[in-house]
């Protein structure tokens, strides 16, 4: 069986809390890397990939494939699952995955990733 990759975060969050012991900690840990943000959204990637309108409905095709897509590591990590069809990405890599960001909305992200929306909502509520 395998292990459930939110269980997983959780536990390591819980036990940064137990080990550092201040309240003022809220631990926040990627399930993988950013680009699983930018994945909530695949579509957006035309805000900086223009001309790459097949690539990115192939993109988003696969991308659809997870549950979510905090989910996308278990064959392919998500940066190598958007360079598989914009091989340019990992040279643009900082401006386009800010501008697709901001493209796609914090509100956006906080729905299709469940464990960065409880991060968020947690400290709202501070």
């Amino acid at each position: 069986m395998t292990p459930d990759k939110y269980e997983q975060v959780e536990v390591l969050e819980s036990h940064l809390v137990a080990d550092i012991a201040d309240s003022r900690l809220i631990p926040y840990i990627q399930l993988h890397e950013f680009e699983a943000l930018i994945l909530s959204e695949p579509e957006k990637f035309d805000s900086y990939f223009i001309d790459k309108k097949t690539e990115i409905k192939t993109l988003e095709s696969n991308a659809a494939e997870f549950s979510s897509p905090e989910l996308v590591n278990d064959e392919v990590p998500p940066s190598k699952l958007i360079e598989k069809f914009l091989p340019n990405y990992s040279k643009v890599k900082v401006a386009a995955s800010s501008a697709i960001a901001e493209a796609i909305g914090l509100a956006t992200m906080r729905q299709a990733c469940k464990h960065f929306d409880q991060w968020i909502s947690r400290l709202e509520a501070l």
